[in-house]
């Protein structure tokens, strides 16, 4: 009967929902992406990742943050945006 009671309190334990986690943030690598005409950089890239807020597992919120650029060659007298929020 002891063993039965143990056994079935492990298993309770595991299938029981856990407690809230923190945020985990997780930083990205720098990256430099060349085409005709135009260069694309992005740097100091991280993604903060939290747990479902529903606590069911099946889903996750995450946030993105850095610094890109483009750097755009165009015909000479074309003017293009400086700043793109």
């Amino acid at each position: 009967m002891a063993v039965t009671v143990a056994v079935v309190t492990v298993a309770v334990g595991v299938l029981a929902p856990g407690t809230a986690a923190a945020d985990v943030t997780v930083p990205l690598p720098d990256g430099r992406i060349e085409g005709p005409g135009v260069t694309i950089t992005s740097v100091g890239e991280r993604a903060i990742i939290s747990p479902s807020l529903a606590s069911n597992g099946a889903g996750r919120t995450s946030w993105v943050t850095g610094n890109v650029t483009a750097e755009v060659e165009t015909p000479e007298g074309m003017s293009v945006p400086t700043t793109v929020r």
